[in-house]
């Protein structure tokens, strides 16, 4: 595996409080990458189902096939190599949690048993935190989300498929120590099986008393619900009420906290991409979930609309003009990253992984943008950076913060050192 720098990601998340104005400048999105996940590996995703996370500071995508999940380049869409699976089975998801910590999963049919393994590098070996033997004629391990901080406080969120589903298993952690399952069910929610029907239950925060996000494929009515945490039943929605809706499915989202606010992205998943029918992702303020009302367009902060791309030799996409049982599969990660947020969208039918920075409102510079071109050097006493602007962060060999500023020019000690700008790392010696 091609190896890359990975530092504790929080050292690298800047606090809401530090940034001058709450929520996101939106009209400063720019998009990092578009990339077809064909040309990462050519196989038929008629029989596969992705999954996104954030591990470190890379970017995971997982094919749910059994493979062992690949290691991208946040900034450029490059594929850099494999994760350290060791004994963890990824046939299910992957999902990561507030702090850069990503959870892998099996798949596991009804009268099996599912279990989670949890990781902090796509380096390390993966250790099991979750074994649960269940019997409830629904399977698990499609869709898993986290939110919060594992080693800490969060919930643990893996929704169940199958016939009549409506159900998901959830897990509180407190204090770095995981609590027992319980199995719920979510009213007013419609009913979901599996493949691209398939639901992804998301938690608002590590509190179930907040409430989950959830959406799925119902012949026509395609909406995306809030839950109320406390009575599980469905109090709003936003909904695709164009004459095309029966082409869509809003079945996969993210959502964070960002600098003061909470963000909620969702996929609306297209079957039709044959007939040049693209999915479209939409990024919402939920910082008060039941506001999210409407049109799935019409309270939408952002709207992207996704590529479809052109099978490479020996691949499929998952698209029913090809097949109608071809269970088209995606995903979407949130991800605070200094003052932008990360948004990933994935999915099989458009054969599309496209990544976006969103800057914090207030923030002059894109730090994701600006750094793809990082050059630093030393001088006597102190590190030069060609940064554009951008926020610089400063690390000793020993992997301690020495600075985080946006000036070009560290004054620091003589000594090896790590520049770090939004991704990109550099070894800079100092004399």
């Amino acid at each position: 595996m091609k190896n890359f720098y990975s530092l504790a990601a929080a050292a690298l998340l800047l606090p809401a409080s530090a940034m001058a104005t709450e929520g996101l400048n939106i009209e400063g999105t720019t998009m990092l990458f578009d990339k077809n996940i064909s040309e990462y590996y050519a196989t038929d995703f008629r029989t596969t189902h992705v999954s996104l996370a954030a591990c470190g500071e890379a970017l995971v995508l997982n094919f749910g096939d059994g493979t062992t999940p690949i290691v991208i380049n946040p900034q450029t869409g490059e594929k850099l190599g494999e994760i350290n699976l060791g004994s963890a089975d990824a046939s299910g998801s992957v999902a990561s949690d507030c702090a850069g910590n990503m959870l892998i999963c099996n798949f596991s049919a009804s009268g099996s048993t599912f279990k989670v393994w949890k990781t902090s590098s796509a380096t390390a070996e993966p250790v099991e935190i979750i074994s649960l033997d269940h019997n409830t004629s629904l399977d698990l391990g499609a869709r898993l989300h986290v939110q919060g901080d594992i080693n800490g406080d969060a919930q643990i969120v893996a929704t169940m498929t199958g016939l009549y589903a409506k159900h998901i298993y959830r897990w509180t952690v407190t204090g770095g120590v995981i609590g027992d399952p319980e199995l719920v069910a979510l009213e007013g929610v419609g009913e979901w099986y599996q493949g691209s029907s398939n639901a992804k239950a998301i938690a608002h925060s590590a509190k179930p008393a907040d409430g989950y996000y959830v959406g799925h494929y119902q012949s026509g009515v395609d909406e995306f619900y809030f839950v109320n945490g406390e009575t599980l039943t469905a109090t709003n929605f936003v909904k695709e009420d164009g004459s095309s809706n029966w082409a869509f499915a809003p079945n996969a989202g993210d959502s964070r906290a960002f600098n003061g606010r909470n963000y909620t992205a969702v996929l609306e998943l297209s079957y039709f991409t044959g007939w040049a029918i693209s999915s479209y992702a939409y990024i919402y303020d939920t910082t008060d979930p039941t506001a999210l009302t409407g049109s799935i367009a019409e309270n939408a902060l952002k709207e992207i609309e996704m590529t479809v791309h052109e099978a490479v030799e020996g691949a499929n996409a998952a698209e029913m003009v090809l097949d109608a049982n071809c269970n088209p599969t995606d995903d979407v990660l949130l991800f605070p990253y200094g003052d932008n947020l990360l948004a990933y969208f994935v999915t099989t039918s458009d054969l599309d992984l496209v990544g976006y920075a969103i800057p914090a409102a207030g923030s002059g510079v894109n730090d994701a943008v600006a750094a793809k071109g990082l050059r630093a050097y030393g001088t006597k006493g102190a590190i030069v950076v060609e940064n554009n602007g951008a926020t610089v962060e400063v690390f000793n060999a020993a992997g301690a913060a020495v600075a985080r500023t946006r000036d070009s020019q560290i004054n620091v000690a003589p000594g090896l050192y790590i520049v770090k700008v939004a991704g990109n790392s550099q070894k800079v010696l100092v004399k």
